[in-house]
C-alpha cells in the first residue's frame, strides 16, 4: 500500500486542514498563534525603542516607520514580481 503524500503548500491547503480541526483545536490554535505574534511585536517595539535613537521618541518613531514602509514596499514588490 503507498502512502500518500500530504502537501500543504498553498493557503487553501493550510485553510481547509484547519476547518476540519474540532472547535476546541481550532481556538487553541488561534490563542497560540495570536500570543506569537503579540510577543514578537512587542519584542521588535522594545528593541526598536532600545537601538533607533534611544532617547529621541520623534526621530525614532520617524525612522521605524520609514523602516516599516521600506520594507512592506520591498515585499510587495517581491510578491508582484515572483508571480
Amino acid at each position: 500500500m503507498k502512502k500518500e503524500v500530504v502537501k500543504a503548500n498553498s493557503k487553501s491547503d493550510i485553510l481547509e486542514r484547519f476547518r476540519t480541526l474540532e472547535y476546541h483545536s481550532q481556538l487553541l490554535f488561534t490563542i497560540l498563534i495570536s500570543v506569537g505574534v503579540i510577543s514578537l511585536w512587542r519584542g521588535m517595539w522594545l528593541l526598536m525603542d532600545l537601538f533607533f535613537f534611544p532617547g529621541q521618541e520623534l526621530i525614532s518613531g520617524v525612522f521605524s516607520m520609514l523602516l516599516g514602509l521600506t520594507i512592506l514596499a520591498a515585499t510587495g514588490t517581491m510578491i508582484k514580481v515572483l508571480r
